[in-house]
């Protein structure tokens, strides 16, 4: 839901900014018929009865997929974060085995450990013994029904990228030649 909201602002962002979302329907992406392939794998780790081995390797797969089709994209502006975003996820679940995700977070936005208990192939409690933790799920972003959730700086950066890509794709903004323009003419000095 969180990724929705995201989505969201960006739509809004590219509404203010003068863009559309028939332009942004216009965006053409390499690998555009994985992406849901790629999304719906991702979150049917979370779902389905794999065994843990099976769901873990997949779950890294998906992180591997998501790179290289924002890699394969960065010429779009937003995508080269959500890359990093997703890269700086998988740093902290290759090493660690799994998401290390805050106590203290869990409780500041109304969760439980059961839940956490729940997706033991994916995420597990942080420890003295985390490795690379401040990548972990450490920031609570909301106590809120369905926006409830823990996000790591990862995701930050991830949902940062999107906003901008879902921005961008909608085709608003400046003439970027009239930018490059002034600023040209900055640097040149006064005549």
């Amino acid at each position: 839901m969180l990724l929705l909201a995201v989505v969201a602002v960006g739509v809004i962002l590219g509404w203010l900014d003068g863009g559309t979302l028939r332009r942004a329907g216009r965006t053409q992406l390499r690998g555009e018929m994985l992406v849901p392939v790629v999304v719906l794998a991702h979150l049917g780790i979370y779902r389905l009865p794999l065994p843990p081995a099976v769901a873990y390797w997949a779950w890294i797969v998906s992180f591997l997929a998501f790179i290289a089709l924002a890699l394969a994209n960065r010429r779009l502006p937003g995508l080269p974060l959500i890359a990093l975003g997703v890269a700086l996820n998988l740093v902290v679940v290759v090493a660690n085995h799994g998401m290390p995700v805050s106590v203290e977070a869990i409780r500041m936005v109304g969760g439980t450990l059961s839940a956490l208990a729940a997706s033991p192939v994916t995420h597990q409690l942080l420890t003295r013994a985390s490795r690379v933790a401040l990548l972990g799920d450490l920031i609570p972003v909301s106590s809120w029904g369905p926006l409830r959730a823990i996000v790591s700086v990862g995701d930050l950066v991830m949902f940062a990228g999107l906003a901008i890509a879902v921005m961008a794709a909608m085709g608003g903004g400046i003439d970027s030649d009239v930018m490059c323009s002034g600023i040209d003419a900055n640097i040149a000095g006064p005549s």
